[in-house]
C-alpha cells in the first residue's frame, strides 16, 4: 500500500487526491525547544523531508538525532503545498515537490525557508497523481504519475501549464503505478507498486520504450516498493512500505533475484518505510510516515537491526513524512 495522510490503503489513493481539493492546514511548528543535534562536524549534508499531512518541507543535518528542530521549514499558504508526497533537488539546490491534490510540481529556490511562494509551478504535461521526482544533470525533471502509468519529463526551467513535455508511457514500458524515481548516471530507476517491480531505462528514453532491466519476481520479496537509493558501488536500496523492510540488490541486478541484504524486524523500528536516502558517511536514512520519524542504519546493515539514530518528537515538525532527498 502507498500510505498517505488521508488514507491507509492504495485503493483509497484516488479518492484521497481527488477529494474536495481543500488542503489540510499548514502544520504549526514548535519554536525549537528540542534537544541539540548530535553531529559529525565533517558531515554538513542536509536531508529534506516532505510532510504529507503538514503540507510542509523540513530540513535536517544528515547526522541529526533526537527531538531536533529543523534547520529550515517551508510551510504556509504562500507555498502552494497541497498534499505533498515526494521531493527532488537539482545540482544548484533548488527544491522540487510533487503535490497530489493539485496535480502540480512546486519549485523553490535553494535555501528556501518559511512561508515562501514557489519560483515555479508546473502543471498540465500529463501530471496525474504525481509522486516520485528526479532531476538529471541537465536539469530535466522526471515525474512519476501514479495514475496513467507514465513518467512526465519537463525541460530545465519549466513553469506553468506545460502542454507537450517528454514522456515515457505505453504497454511496452511495463510501468504500473510508478512511485519512486531515481537517476544514476544515464539510467532512470522506477519503482512500480502494482507489479512489485523495479524497471530501468536510459534517461534518454521517450515514448513506449521497454525497460533495459527489471527486478521482479517472488525471489525479490518486493511487495510495495516506494523508495529508491544507490550506494557508490551501485547497489540498489529499496524501501517497501508493505513488507516493512529495506531490500538491497547487487549492482546490475536483473530478473527474479534475491536481495543481498534485508533490513526487517521489530528492532528496526521501520513503520511503512517510504523515502530513503544514503549519506556521504555510509548511512541509510528512511522516513516512517505513521511514526513521524526518520531512522538511520549503517549502510551494510542486515537483519533485525536497531537504528543508530532516530529523528522524532514534537520539535522536529515531522508530520507524516513520505518523500526524502539529500544534498
Amino acid at each position: 500500500m502507498r500510505l498517505l495522510a488521508c488514507s491507509v490503503g492504495l485503493s483509497m489513493l484516488v479518492a484521497c487526491a481527488q477529494s474536495s481539493g481543500t488542503s489540510s492546514p499548514p502544520v504549526t511548528l514548535p519554536e525549537g525547544r528540542g534537544a541539540p543535534a548530535r553531529l559529525d562536524p565533517g558531515n554538513r549534508q542536509q536531508i529534506y523531508a516532505v510532510n504529507n499531512m503538514g503540507n510542509s518541507v523540513t530540513e535536517y543535518l544528515a547526522n541529526a538525532s533526537g527531538n531536533v528542530s529543523p534547520g529550515a521549514t517551508i510551510a504556509g499558504s504562500n507555498t502552494q503545498l497541497n498534499a505533498p508526497i515526494n521531493i527532488a533537488l537539482d545540482g544548484s539546490g533548488a527544491i522540487y515537490v510533487t503535490n497530489l491534490n493539485a496535480n502540480a510540481v512546486t519549485v523553490y529556490p535553494p535555501g528556501s525557508n518559511g512561508n515562501v511562494a514557489p519560483s515555479a509551478t508546473i502543471t498540465c504535461g500529463g501530471l496525474n497523481l504525481p509522486d516520485g521526482a528526479a532531476v538529471d544533470a541537465s536539469g530535466n525533471l522526471y515525474v512519476a504519475n501514479l495514475q496513467g502509468n507514465t513518467i512526465s519529463i519537463f525541460s530545465s526551467g519549466a513553469n506553468g501549464c506545460v502542454s507537450n513535455p517528454g514522456h515515457i508511457g505505453g504497454r511496452r514500458t511495463k510501468l504500473s503505478r510508478p512511485t519512486a524515481l531515481m537517476i544514476s548516471g544515464s539510467r532512470l530507476y522506477v519503482a512500480n507498486i502494482n507489479t512489485h517491480s523495479i524497471t530501468v531505462y536510459p534517461t534518454s528514453a521517450r515514448g513506449d520504450a521497454p525497460p533495459t532491466r527489471e527486478i521482479e519476481g517472488s525471489n525479490t520479496n518486493l511487495a510495495n516498493p516506494v523508495g529508491l537509493a544507490m550506494d557508490p558501488g551501485h547497489n540498489l536500496y529499496v524501501s517497501d512500505d508493505f513488507a516493512t523492510a529495506i531490500f538491497v540488490f547487487a549492482a546490475g541486478a536483473h530478473g527474479n533475484v534475491s536481495p543481498i541484504r534485508t533490513i526487517q524486524g521489530t528492532s528496526t523500528q521501520l513503520n511503512s518505510p517510504s523515502g530513503i536516502v544514503l549519506t556521504a558517511h555510509h548511512t541509510i536514512v528512511v522516513a516512517n510516515p505513521p511514526s513521524n520519524s526518520l531512522t538511520s542504519y549503517p549502510r551494510d546493515s542486515n537483519g533485525n537491526v536497531a537504528p543508530t539514530r532516530t529523528i522524532q518528537g514534537g520539535a522536529t515538525g515531522l508530520n507524516f513524512p513520505i518523500g526524502l532527498s539529500i544534498r
